[in-house]
């Protein structure tokens, strides 16, 4: 079998591209409690538990968890502290969290949550919380991971500068026919998409929201270039964000809304591309990667239901060669594990028990993408690479790694003038 990979190079860097191999990978998943600070690496066949970090006794509030997957330098965990307006990084996933980020400094977000990383492990992140005035005040940044920051890195290699791409999340809807100003208030759940699916492009970042019930969408291109002129040290100007799903209210077809009473507050993509959306009172809905929700000729589908009430966070991973989805359930203190079936819903096949409150859920095959049986299939698993492969005997999933080194030649390459080819045979 032949691959085709058209490698992009950006300023100063070089890509090496390591193929997939055909053997299985197993999703390692880890979530937190929001009441101990305990982080748990599960599993669940038996099901159990093992303790991860050694801070658990000055931690609280642990709201979002994160892998990072820097190849042979480790895989290491990012983890949001809503209650101490922390944001850490766990070298090894496991220890003492080292602070990144802290609302201590006037500057940093008072109540960060919703972890995200994109292609270059550039983290993007929220801050709101329910309130009056400032504390609610809803908030997307970004911390631009750095290859040399003088000797001025935060912990985990980010650079000091944070980028505000949105600094008082407003939109525009219709609704009753007259076009409304929307202030978005209550920030739940980030995720920047892996490749391009529907009216999707790869490095989209999501940002869903509770109040209202809608999901952002910040596109690929806007994103890269604020980034870039955060490097230089400007002041990149905000963002101002597409609606991607919209509240119950708006004057859009059904298919494009929340339900009624919808209080999303967990996002992540399956393998199809479509959108997985727990949307409070047991549900997670699913909706297809045009922005539709998925239905039949009864009328919508959902993923799962009847779950009970609380706040559920998830996230879509590849385990015994079967693509999963594994829910977060904090009030009934059990993290949930899904098969992703072909139809979009989702089948419960393992629970377990041991988190008392979990909110935080991670897991470290969320990056790896379907590659479907066929001819010439292309598939792009992230922002920097395109795959075509020659032919696909069996329907299957590939991850890829992308490592970054800084160019010793300091030559400028120029990334729409230059690109290049590698043939790899297997």
């Amino acid at each position: 079998m032949s691959r085709h990979v058209r490698l992009l190079l950006t300023l100063g860097v070089v890509v090496l591209w390591i193929p997939a191999v055909s053997r299985a990978q197993d999703a390692r998943v880890v979530c937190a409690n929001s009441s101990n600070g305990r982080i748990l690496d599960l599993s669940f066949d038996p099901p159990g538990s093992t303790l991860l970090n050694t801070d658990a006794s000055i931690r609280g509030g642990l709201q979002s968890l994160l892998f990072r997957d820097d190849g042979a330098a480790g895989v290491h965990l990012l983890a949001a502290d809503r209650k101490h307006g922390q944001v850490l990084f766990y070298s090894e996933s496991a220890g003492q969290g080292a602070v990144v980020l802290d609302a201590t400094t006037p500057t940093h977000p008072r109540y960060p949550d919703a972890l995200a990383l994109d292609a270059q492990d550039n983290l993007f992140g929220t801050t709101s919380a329910p309130g009056a005035g400032a504390e609610k005040d809803a908030r997307v940044w970004v911390l631009r991971h750095a290859t040399d920051c003088g000797g001025g890195c935060l912990p985990g290699g980010y650079a000091p500068e944070l980028g505000t791409l949105d600094g008082t999340v407003q939109i525009t809807v219709s609704i009753g026919g007259i076009p409304t100003l929307l202030t978005v208030e209550l920030l739940e759940e980030t995720r920047v998409v892996p490749f391009n699916m529907g009216a999707l492009a790869a490095g989209d970042l999501l940002v869903l929201a509770s109040d209202p019930a809608v999901l952002l969408r910040y596109p690929a291109a806007l994103v890269t270039a604020f980034l870039a002129e955060l490097e230089l040290g400007g002041t990149p100007t905000e963002i101002e964000p597409e609606v991607f799903l919209f509240p119950s209210t708006a004057d859009v077809p059904l298919e494009r809304r929340f339900p009624a009473g919808a209080q999303p507050n967990g996002l992540d993509l399956t393998p199809q591309g479509n959108l997985l959306v727990s949307a409070g009172g047991g549900t997670i809905l699913v909706y297809r990667p045009d922005g539709t929700r998925l239905s039949g000729p009864s009328g919508f589908i959902d993923f799962a239901a009847n779950l009970g009430q609380g706040k559920f966070k998830l996230v879509v991973g590849l385990q015994d060669g079967v693509f999963r989805a594994f829910v977060a359930d904090r009030n009934g203190g059990q993290v949930l594990r899904f098969r992703v079936e072909p139809d979009g819903t989702g089948t419960l096949d393992g629970v377990v028990d041991d988190p008392q409150f979990p909110v935080g859920i991670t897991t470290t095959t969320a990056n790896v993408v379907p590659a479907p049986a066929g001819t010439d299939v292309t598939i792009q698993p992230t922002n920097l690479m395109q795959t075509t492969i020659e032919e696909v005997v069996l329907a299957g999933a590939t991850g890829v790694s992308v490592f970054l080194f800084e160019d010793p030649r300091e030559r400028e390459v120029s990334l729409r003038e230059n690109s290049f080819w590698v043939n790899t045979l297997e």
